[in-house]
């Protein structure tokens, strides 16, 4: 799998996971609330959060948003939610974060380097141990 550009935080393993977890998840309601969601509800998109077209609009909230289309948190469960992702989805051989800021660049460039260095080799190590079973 190759990476592409990201700014979600990433976590060192040594943290308490909840604590991340919690901060994770107030961090990205609170930058929601200033972009992505509050946008695509005002113009009337909700659709590109949807699971399906029937979907309805009350439905999409921002634990929705968080719960099944956001990869946040530790090493280790960026890593699973990884291969939970390509396990339903197939391969997909690319994943890209995307964002579009950087409240705290120290915070950014952390995540960007342990995802490059701790997330991305193992879940490659994990697809290659998988494939050769």
């Amino acid at each position: 799998m190759r990476l592409g550009y990201f700014t979600m935080p990433v976590h060192s393993m040594h943290r308490d996971w909840s604590v991340t977890l919690r901060e994770d998840r107030e961090a990205i309601i609170l930058a929601d609330n200033r972009q992505m969601h509050a946008k695509m509800r005002r113009s009337k998109r909700l659709f590109v959060f949807k699971t399906h077209t029937e979907q309805p609009d009350d439905e999409i909230t921002d634990d929705v948003i968080l719960d099944q289309l956001v990869i946040y948190g530790s090493v280790n469960r960026v890593v699973d939610n990884l291969l939970a992702l390509r396990q339903e989805a197939g391969d997909f051989g690319e994943i890209v974060y995307a964002g579009m800021d950087w409240v705290d660049p120290a915070l950014a460039k952390r995540s960007m380097q342990l995802t490059a260095e701790e997330v991305i080799p193992r879940v490659n190590t994990a697809i290659g141990a998988s494939a050769t079973k």
